[in-house]
C-alpha cells in the first residue's frame, strides 16, 4: 500500500500500522520540492510515519536537473544501517502470510508458463509471437488513426457541452462578441 505524502498521511499511516499492514509513503515531486528532498527535510518529515519504503516520483513538469539531483541524493542516502535493522523493523508486520501466498502464486505462474512453453515447438512459439506482434501493431495503428481523427476536433468535453447546449457560446466567441460591442460603443461616442 502506498500513502501519498499530503494532509492526513500521518493518520492513514497510523491506521495501517495498527492493522499491521506494510506501507510506503509516496511523493510526486516537482522543482519546488527538490531542495527540500535533497537537504533531508522530506525524509525527516517521514520518520514519524514509520514507512517501510519511501517513493519519489517526478511530476511531468519536473526539470531534468531536479530529477538528477534527487536521484543522486537517493543513491547516496540510507535509512537503515544494516539488514538486521531492516529485518527488525519488518518483524512486526504480517509479511510471512503475504510471503507464502506470493511465493505460491509465483510458483504456480512459473509452472503454468513452463508447461505452456513445453507444449509448443519453437516454430509454433515463433508463429504465435508473430501473430501477437501483428495484433499489437494493428491496435497501435487503430489508436493512431483515432488520435489523428480526434486531434483536429478539439477538446471532446467542450464539443459535448456545445452540442448539449447549442445556444451556449465558446469563450472565444463570447470574447469576440464582447470586444465587438465595446468597439461599437466607442465608435458611436466619437
Amino acid at each position: 500500500v502506498a500513502v501519498r505524502h499530503e494532509d492526513g498521511a500521518g493518520d492513514a499511516c497510523a491506521l495501517l500500522r495498527e492493522a499491521r499492514i506494510p506501507y510506503a509513503v509516496l511523493l510526486e515531486y516537482s522543482d519546488g520540492d527538490g531542495q527540500r528532498i535533497v537537504c533531508g527535510q522530506w525524509i525527516e518529515s517521514l520518520l514519524p510515519m514509520h514507512p517501510i519504503l519511501a517513493l519519489l516520483i517526478p511530476s511531468r513538469t519536473c526539470s531534468e536537473d531536479t530529477q538528477s539531483s534527487v536521484y543522486e541524493y537517493v543513491q547516496s542516502t540510507r535509512l537503515y544501517e544494516s539488514v538486521e535493522e531492516l529485518r527488525g523493523r519488518l518483524a512486526s508486520y504480517r509479511l510471512s502470510e503475504y510471503g507464502m501466498e506470493l511465493k505460491n502464486r509465483l510458483e504456480n505462474r512459473v509452472n503454468a508458463v513452463i508447461a505452456f512453453a513445453s507444449e509448443l515447438t519453437p516454430e509454433e512459439r515463433k508463429s504465435r509471437q508473430e501473430a501477437w506482434k501483428a495484433q499489437i501493431e494493428e491496435r497501435i495503428l487503430s489508436v493512431q488513426k483515432r488520435y489523428e481523427q480526434l486531434k483536429g476536433h478539439g477538446n471532446i468535453f467542450i464539443r459535448r457541452a456545445m452540442n448539449a447546449y447549442p445556444n451556449m457560446k465558446s469563450r472565444a466567441q463570447a470574447l469576440k462578441e464582447r470586444t465587438a460591442r465595446r468597439l461599437d460603443k466607442k465608435s458611436k461616442k466619437q
